[in-house]
């Protein structure tokens, strides 16, 4: 029972959190890091926009003008919302939050853009649902333990979609508080072996979160309604191992965890990260990358489950240590364009990611989540070796990439998209988008008309 009472006095401070948040409290490292955020989903989304049939959405959903975004086509709010988070996460290249666990923006962007475009509402107001939307994920996020076999999409972060909405929407805080009970009691039970395996439906996680996150709110004025027994149990004892809590409103309103995101270089698995910065740094420090015989990797818990050499396909060799670090020994780098069908069958590289062993650190795992760390060994034809640590991988909020870097970023993704013009015109209103009235204006710019 006193559990109960707790997780409901944390849901009434979320909706009064929401309710009340207005763009002048916002500080402005909070707007600045909205924006960038913004901007770099947008990246990712378009680069995402080839890999689903995204032409038969209008067989099942023929009504509705929302952009599926680097596309031509529009539909209804919530097939727009699945679409586009989808598409968001299938580079693996989108922003993420080390205290979340996971990635809070791709679990409520495409709903709130969604929504956004509906209503025509000013982008004061969508960077404030945005930065709300952001601190109610991150505190779910941290709040919750998922079972090791959980993956961490599409369960902690629905509540924040359904916030994003129904704060569009004028929703006061009672109201607020149904809709963030329904939007967390309808978690994806989402398998981390969809994405060990290189099955997508791991990307249909977001999707369909985002997706019942912009049904929440209707939901709840149909009469829909959960308590705080079914999330409990949700994430206590099915999906989760432990909810904290405290933590569903610790520093609402005065920390603003958006600040300390972090904004990814390489186009997989961030569990990864760390052990590819280490092999970078030591190919700038003299290392001959073709040379090295073997290498060992240590690190934390979670990264150390990324260990599958013989990847199926790219998606999988995404959530691959030993074939990422394969990938970058042999070709130098690894970008988006090297997880490709004919890296994966490359006999070069699946040889290579042979003789890449991963093991945990258990001191390593106890720095978390304030650090994300690994060590990694090269071994030498001429029997040496050299190690590297590295505590905090490039993007991370404590080691963050230049404005320059993320803006060519963007660049490169969405290329295959827009012309450079085009291109030009997106980064400059998503950099100043507190100025227009209309989201529908940044949102046009948003499309593919050549298909």
């Amino acid at each position: 029972m006193k559990l109960g009472v707790f997780i409901a006095a944390a849901i009434e401070r979320q909706a009064r959190f929401v309710d009340e948040l207005t763009f002048g409290q916002l500080p402005d490292h909070a707007i600045r890091a909205a924006k960038t955020i913004l901007l770099d989903s947008i990246g990712c989304m378009a680069a995402g926009s080839n890999q689903l049939k995204t032409s038969y959405i209008n067989g099942i959903s023929r009504h509705g003008n929302s952009k599926i975004i680097g596309t031509s086509e529009s539909c209804s709010p919530e097939w727009a919302a699945f679409m586009n988070g989808c598409n968001l996460v299938a580079t693996e290249l989108d922003e993420g939050n080390q205290y979340a666990k996971g990635h809070p923006a791709a679990h409520f962007l495409p709903a709130l853009l969604a929504e956004a475009q509906i209503l025509g509402c000013s982008g004061k107001e969508f960077l404030t649902a945005f930065v709300a939307a952001y601190e109610i994920a991150v505190r779910w996020g941290s709040a919750v333990t998922l079972a090791p076999s959980v993956h961490p999409h599409g369960n902690w972060g629905t509540a924040s979609a359904a916030a994003a909405v129904a704060k569009l929407r004028g929703a006061g805080s009672e109201k607020l508080q149904e809709i963030i009970y329904v939007s967390s009691s309808l978690p994806m039970t989402s398998a981390w072996n969809s994405a060990l395996n290189g099955a997508n439906v791991r990307n249909a996680y977001i999707g369909a979160s985002n997706m019942l996150g912009w049904m929440a709110p209707a939901m709840a004025e149909l009469g829909i309604a959960s308590d705080s027994s079914v999330l409990s149990q949700l994430y206590g004892e099915i999906l989760g191992r432990e909810l904290k809590v405290p933590l569903l409103q610790e520093g609402l309103g005065e920390q603003f965890y958006i600040e300390s995101n972090y904004m990814k270089i390489h186009a997989c698995c961030r569990f990864g990260h760390g052990a590819i910065d280490a092999v970078i740094a030591m190919r700038e420090d003299g290392i001959k990358l073709g040379s090295v015989e073997r290498v060992s990797v240590e690190t934390y818990g979670a990264a150390s489950r990324l260990v599958n050499p013989l990847p199926v396909n790219p998606l999988a060799a995404k959530f691959s240590i030993p074939f990422s670090l394969a990938i970058l020994l042999s070709r130098g780098s690894i970008g988006e364009d090297q997880f490709t069908p004919e890296t994966v069958a490359d006999p070069e590289i699946r040889q290579r990611a042979a003789r890449v062993a991963v093991s945990e650190d258990p001191l390593l795992t106890a720095l978390l989540p304030d650090e994300r760390a690994t060590r990694v060994t090269l071994y030498l034809p001429d029997g040496t070796s050299r190690t590297k640590e590295i505590r905090a991988a490039l993007g991370e909020f404590s080691n963050p990439l230049e404005a320059e870097q993320l803006a060519q970023k963007f660049h490169t993704l969405s290329s295959p998209v827009w012309d450079r013009e085009r291109r030009e015109r997106i980064h400059a209103v998503a950099m100043n988008i507190e100025q227009i009235e209309d989201i529908g204006r940044f949102t046009d710019l948003l499309v593919n008309e050549t298909g």
